[in-house]
């Protein structure tokens, strides 16, 4: 019985090492510059079609691996209305996809936005960046 909870143990440390330095399908630095670039796209649009918003502010943004070419984007910001500085607090998610033209450009393929009667998006290319070969 012992021996059997022995190669158990051995399995679990073989199966738990290789999923701590197993390869990630995309790199860090690919998810900031991802980040980066879509922080500063929300951040223009924004601006563009609220000006005078005051205090644009992003509390979460996080993205992830769909799959090898495809990269999720979670977030939430705020901002101050310009009329009478009432708080808006934004939640959305943007799907991307490395572009097929170039590939360090990243496509944006779908933004939800909740509320969505807020702010319109288009869809927009993300990069090209130094960092994101990947």
């Amino acid at each position: 019985m012992k021996f059997l909870s022995l190669i158990f143990l051995v399995l679990v440390l073989n199966l738990s090492w290789s999923m701590v330095n197993r390869t990630t399908v995309i790199k860090e630095g690919v998810h900031v510059a991802i980040q980066e670039d879509l922080k500063d796209f929300i951040f223009e649009k924004v601006e563009e079609q609220l000006p005078g918003v005051e205090g644009l502010n992003f509390s979460q943004f996080w993205t992830k691996a769909l799959s090898k070419g495809r990269v999720q984007a979670s977030f939430t910001y705020s901002f101050l209305t310009p009329e009478d500085s009432a708080k808006v607090i934004l939640q959305g998610t943007a799907v991307l996809e490395k572009s097929k033209l170039n590939p360090i450009d990243w496509d944006l393929v779908e933004l939800n936005m909740n509320p969505t009667e807020t702010i319109e998006f288009e869809a927009e290319i993300i990069g090209p960046d130094e960092h994101t070969e990947n």
